[in-house]
């Protein structure tokens, strides 16, 4: 699910009368464009992940997955310690 809310660029308007036909949100300035779907629609939007900044949506989603296999990791080395000290009792 994370990758799926983080990936989704919601649709934009320009909002200042000089825009004319530009079709990507780097030709103009924040101030000058509005989210669809507001703000909080999603990461991109909220955090302003576009342009320049855009890497940033594939690095949140490699830390999540980083996290991921560290914490199952960790969960599986705690259960086999517990199975073992249940042999032993």
């Amino acid at each position: 699910m994370v990758m799926i809310f983080a990936n989704r660029e919601p649709e934009w308007r320009c909002t200042a009368a000089a825009c004319g036909a530009v079709g990507s949100t780097c030709g103009i300035w924040p101030e000058e464009r509005e989210w669809v779907g507001g703000r909080d629609s999603a990461t991109v939007s909220e955090w302003e992940l576009v342009c320049s900044d855009k890497f940033k949506i594939g690095l949140v989603q490699s830390l999540f997955f980083v996290g991921y296999m560290i914490m199952t990791t960790a969960a599986r080395k705690v259960e086999m310690e517990k199975l073992c000290i249940d042999e032993i009792l």
